[in-house]
C-alpha cells in the first residue's frame, strides 16, 4: 500500500507479519516522535524492499524481534529515514577537561527547529555523570540565552551517565531523549536559529580541541569562533549552573566545549553531510579556525535557505582508518544518522614507520577499513563519497605507492558508483615525489586555510550535486 500524509501502519500485539515492497511517506501521528510503523508487544516478522521518506523516526519498535531491512537497493535519497533531522557534530580531538565545571556552547542550526537532542561523547576509561540543559535564543551573544532553559534527560532521568570509552580515541556515544524546545527568531543580525546548551559534571570530563594554546581564543570568542557564519561560542565557569542558578552564569574562561554534537528536528527537510576522518577532515591545519576542514567549508557553502545543508565535523586529529570505522560504528549504533559521509579510505596516520613493506601492509588495512565503512553506509542508507590521499613528504619508493592507491580509489569508486573527489590533484605540486604546493600547507601534512579553501572548492560541486538529488 502507498500511505501518505499523517497515516502509518499499526500492527497489534501477538502478530506475525511481513511487509514487503511498500512505499511509506508522512508520519505516524506527526510532530515529535512521529512514526511510520507502530508495533505492539509480541510482534515478529520482517520488512524488506520498503521505501520510507519524510519520517521523524523509522519505527516505533516495541519488540526486539521486529525490524525493518532497508538494505534492498532502493534509492538512497528516498530511503533516508530522518529527512527532517539534521546532525551537527562540532569536530575535534578530545582531551581532559576540568572537574566541577559548567561548560556552555551557543551554536547555530541550519533551519528552524522544533526539538533537539544532544550527542555526548566520553573517551575517558571511566564513566562520567552529567546534567545537561538547552535553551533557544535570539542571539548567541552573552552569558545567558533569551529563552527558557529545559533540562535534558536520558531514559527519562535528568542524571545522565556517559559510559566509559577506551581511554584514547574511541569514545562512548550517548544521545539524550528528545527535548521539546523550539527555535525563536533572531534579533540584532543573523538569520540562522541559535541554541544554547550547558553541561555540568562533578567528575572530570573530556572536552573538544587540541592542546594548542590558541584553541581557547579561536573557539571561545565572538571574533574567532565564527565558522563562516555558523557560530560556536564556548565558555566555562566553576560550579553547577545547569540544575540551579541558571541565570547567574558568568563565563570565567573561554574554553573548549564538553558537548560534542546536536541532532535537530526541523519543520523542513535538511541534508546532513558528515566529514569522517582525521585532522585533515577536522581542519587542524587552519589558522583562522581549527573547525573549518574542507568538507565543513563546502557543506556550509552549499547550504541555502530552501535547500539547507548541515555539516557534521567528525574529524579526529591523529586518528587512523581503524578509528574512522569504530567511531562511525558507535555513532550509528547510538542512533545518529548523517545522510551523506565524505571520507578518505586512507590516512597518513596509518603509516607509522618508513618501511616500504610496512607501507604496503597498511594499504591492505586501509582498503579493508574503507570497504567496511562502505558496508555500513549501505546498511544504513547513507550516501558515501570518497576523497583522494593528499601528498606528503614521502620518499619516492613510498609516494609511488600512494599515487597508485589514489588511482585505485578513483577506479574502484567508478566501479562501485561512489563519487570520488580528487583532493590530490587540487593541491599537489606536481613534483616527483609529490608534495603539497607550498602556499597550501605550513607543515607539508595539514592544509592551511588556503589549502582547505582549495579542497573545499573541488568538494562543493559534489555536495551540491548530492543536495540537488536529495531535494528533488
Amino acid at each position: 500500500r502507498r500511505l501518505s500524509g499523517e497515516h502509518g501502519v499499526e500492527i497489534l500485539g501477538g502478530k506475525s507479519v511481513s511487509l514487503v515492497g511498500n512505499s511509506f511517506s508522512g508520519a505516524w501521528g506527526g510532530g515529535v516522535g512521529g512514526k511510520a510503523i507502530k508495533t505492539g508487544a509480541g510482534v515478529s516478522g520482517s520488512a524488506s524492499g520498503n521505501v520510507f521518506s519524510g519520517m521523524a523516526e523509522r519505527v516505533q519498535n516495541n519488540s526486539a524481534k521486529f525490524f525493518v531491512d532497508l538494505d534492498s537497493g532502493t534509492d538512497w535519497a528516498k530511503r533516508s529515514m530522518n529527512r527532517r533531522h539534521s546532525l551537527k557534530l562540532l569536530g575535534g580531538y578530545m582531551q581532559p577537561g576540568g572537574t566541577g565545571n559548567t561548560y556552555q556552547v551557543a551554536t547555530t542550526a541550519e533551519a528552524p527547529y522544533l526539538a533537539v537532542r544532544l550527542v555526548l561523547m566520553n573517551p575517558k576509561n571511566a564513566s562520567v555523570t552529567v546534567n545537561v540543559a538547552v535553551a533557544p535564543s535570539n542571539s548567541p551573544a552573552g552569558n545567558n540565552p533569551s529563552g527558557a532553559w529545559v533540562q535534558a534527560t536520558k531514559a527519562g532521568s535528568a542524571t545522565i551517565v556517559l559510559p566509559a570509552g577506551d581511554g584514547s580515541r574511541r569514545p562512548s556515544v550517548t544521545v539524550t531523549d528528545w527535548i521539546n524546545v523550539a527555535s525563536i527568531a533572531r534579533t540584532g543580525g543573523g538569520t540562522l536559529p541559535i541554541l544554547f546548551a550547558r553541561l555540568y559534571s562533578a567528575d572530570q570530563v573530556y572536552v573538544m580541541g587540541n592542546t594548542s594554546s590558541t584553541d581557547g581564543s579561536e573557539w571561545g570568542t565572538t571574533s574567532g569562533a565564527v565558522a563562516l557564519g555558523r557560530v560556536i561560542y564556548d565558555s566555562t565557569a566553576a560550579g553547577d549552573f545547569v540544575t540551579t542558578n541558571q541565570a547567574s552564569y558568568v563565563a570565567t574562561t573561554a574554553y573548549h566545549t564538553a558537548i560534542t554534537g546536536f541532532e535537530f528536528l526541523h519543520k523542513t527537510d535538511v541534508l546532513t553531510v558528515m566529514a569522517l576522518g582525521d585532522s585533515i577532515h577536522q581542519g587542524d591545519g587552519g589558522v583562522a579556525s581549527k573547525l573549518l576542514g574542507p568538507v565543513t567549508r563546502a557543506a556550509i557553502a552549499a547550504s541555502t535557505a530552501t535547500r539547507p545543508v548541515q555539516y557534521a565535523n567528525y574529524g579526529w586529529s591523529g586518528d587512523t582508518t581503524d578509528g574512522f570505522l569504530s567511531r562511525l560504528t558507535d555513532l550509528l549504533a547510538a542512533g545518529c544518522r548523517p545522510h551523506v559521509i565524505v571520507t578518505t579510505p586512507h590516512s597518513t596516520n596509518d603509516i607509522s614507520t618508513s618501511s616500504v613493506g610496512f607501507f604496503s601492509f597498511c594499504l591492505v588495512k586501509m582498503r579493508d577499513n574503507g570497504m567496511a565503512v562502505k558496508k555500513l553506509c549501505d546498511q544504513y542508507g547513507i550516501k558515501l563519497v570518497w576523497a583522494t590521499w593528499l601528498p606528503y613528504v614521502y620518499a619516492e619508493n613510498r609516494d609511488s605507492l600512494r599515487r597508485a592507491y589514489v588511482a585505485e580509489v578513483k577506479e574502484l569508486g567508478n566501479e562501485l558508483g561512489i563519487p570520488v573527489i580528487d583532493w590530490d590533484a587540487a593541491v599537489k605540486a606536481g613534483t616527483t615525489p609529490d608534495t603539497m604546493q607550498a602556499g597550501f600547507t605550513g607543515d607539508n601534512l595539514h592544509p592551511n586555510d588556503a589549502g582547505n579553501a582549495a579542497l573545499a572548492t573541488v568538494t562543493q560541486p559534489v555536495i551540491e550535486a548530492v543536495r540537488d538529488v536529495y531535494f528533488a
